[in-house]
């Protein structure tokens, strides 16, 4: 950065500090930050009325921090580098000038300290250090360097959220200081408190619970690289209790038989959608994700091997107007109507990211640009593959082109698990199968399968419906509209098994819930 560039920030901190109304100070008196902490890290607001966090558009994922309290991000030289906006009711929860939310917050306080607190939250860290715990905010899934210096000989403890999404960050991050701090140890905080800012709002004596807390920590925490399962099981209650209480919910399809059959909707892990050609995944597939973007609110990288983004914007269209893909591709609209469609799904499109890909994509370039949504949402996307068996690892190596096209896809669909574990996100991608396998019904489709379904979370097999289903049948079935199709769950790991009903209206490319038989 110019010098210009750190003093127009610096400037625009000021802004924000002399805007913070009378109902954000009250906000940050109840939660425990006093007056000279305010003025110490120089905490402003964007906020022409109201309460916080409710003045906002939720539907504005970019721009300014309205509605948010905005907490400057400091170099080591304290020169004002960036600005996170922060609202504890609106998502994303943070946004920064940047664009990047991947940012280890008052960093500078590491290296003179030890020992040093490392949280998620930047009220927690603030809090932290108000009451003399030298804390830093490790935001959105931001790691330090590996074996960073910073840390070196010194006593790490980690004050996570008590959830099993904040204890998995929690022991990432420990395991990137663990080579040169003295010791890290995990603070485990009481039964539904989710951060230090909660403590310190929920407990009159919270400065005594967490010295107690850091003791047993000393006592019983230490992190180990390769440690037994008891160091998760209070992750793992708090995130049964907080599903008990909806606070941890799967993502909508926009299709209510089909959440209930997911217990909920989409969660973190790999989903399959597989069927013969001609069947409609395409379609399917990008309805889901406008579904998804509309009605959950939720990002979406959706990354196409071979359709381009244009004509899948013309299929949504399509689908918002009630007429055939091809007169949008053709200008046969009535352009009064069209613009008022487009204008509408523009409002969808600011969560929809399309990806075209080409020799060059990969698994590992899909994560990049999923990571590259979180940090412009501050939200984990929904990815959604069309075309798995089109996709490669990265790099092809010494042995790609003698392996069996089988052999391929255990690796990218074993490479897509472990993304969606690492990023928090559910991973959705079509398989197409030979047509050949429609001759023997389902179970002939099904077979095809096995080699990847025991890697998925999620198989479905989107067929026509009917007492059976050879070519003939498919072919006059498919020639109706609408066709009677059936979403067939074979695997389910977390839920169970059973076959959906769906229309398929195919001049329009919507798909619908329907009520017919679904017996093959």
């Amino acid at each position: 950065m110019t010098e210009e560039t750190f003093t127009d920030i610096a400037q625009l901190a000021e802004y924000y500090h002399d805007r913070l109304t009378p109902a954000f100070r009250s906000y940050l008196l109840h939660t425990g930050v006093t007056e000279e902490t305010i003025e110490l890290f120089q905490i402003g607001a964007d906020e022409p009325g109201g309460r916080i966090g409710f003045s906002c558009d939720e539907d504005d994922l970019g721009g300014d921090f309205t509605g948010r309290l905005v907490f400057p991000v400091r170099d080591l030289e304290d020169r004002v580098v960036d600005l996170i906006g922060y609202s504890p009711q609106l998502r994303p929860k943070y946004k920064t000038l940047s664009g990047s939310t991947r940012i280890m917050y008052n960093r500078g306080i590491i290296e003179p300290s030890d020992p040093v607190f490392l949280c998620d939250g930047v009220l927690d860290a603030v809090l932290l250090t108000q009451h003399g715990h030298a804390a830093a905010a490790v935001l959105e899934g931001q790691l330090p360097a590996r074996d960073d210096p910073d840390f070196a000989g010194k006593e790490v403890f980690l004050v996570f959220s008590g959830n099993y999404a904040g204890r998995r960050n929690a022991m990432a991050v420990a395991g990137m200081v663990a080579g040169t701090a003295r010791a890290v140890y995990v603070v485990t905080l009481p039964e539904g408190v989710r951060g230090a800012a909660d403590l310190f709002a929920l407990d009159e004596d919270a400065q005594l619970v967490l010295a107690g807390l850091v003791d047993q920590a000393r006592r019983e925490r230490r992190f180990e690289r390769f440690a037994p399962d008891t160091r998760n099981v209070d992750a793992f209650v708090e995130e049964v209790l907080e599903r008990k209480e909806g606070q941890s919910q799967g993502i909508t399809t926009g299709f209510p038989a089909l959440d209930r059959q997911l217990l909920g909707g989409l969660r973190e892990g790999l989903y399959l959608l597989a069927s013969t050609p001609g069947m409609g995944k395409t379609t399917l597939l990008r309805q889901l994700a406008d579904q998804v973007a509309a009605t959950a609110g939720i990002p979406v990288l959706f990354l196409s091997m071979e359709m381009s983004a244009f004509e899948l914007w013309a299929k949504s269209i399509a689908r918002e107007m009630e007429l055939p893909a091809v007169d949008i591709l053709n200008g046969r609209i009535d352009a009064a109507e069209f613009r008022k469609v487009t204008l509408r799904y523009a409002e969808v499109l600011k969560r929809v990211w399309t990806m075209e890909g080409n020799e060059a994509t990969t698994v590992a370039s899909l994560s990049e640009r999923a990571m590259e949504v979180h940090n412009q949402t501050g939200m984990n996307p929904v990815v959604v593959i069309d075309g798995l068996q089109r996709l490669p690892l990265s790099d092809s190596g010494p042995g790609a082109a003698i392996r069996p096209a089988a052999g391929r896809e255990v690796e990218v669909c074993l490479a897509l698990k472990h993304m969606a574990r690492r990023l928090g996100c559910a991973v959705v991608a079509t398989v197409s199968l030979n047509r050949e396998s429609r001759d023997s019904g389902p179970s002939g489709l099904a077979a095809e399968l096995v080699d990847v379904e025991h890697i998925a979370d999620v198989v479905a097999l989107l067929r026509v419906a009917g007492s059976r289903t050879g070519p003939d049948v498919a072919i006059a079935e498919m020639a109706q509209d609408p066709s009677r199709m059936v979403l067939e769950i074979l695997k389910n790991r977390n839920g169970t098994t059973g076959s959906l009903p769906l229309l398929f209206y195919k001049v329009t490319g919507r798909f619908v819930e329907g009520s017919h038989s679904t017996s093959p």
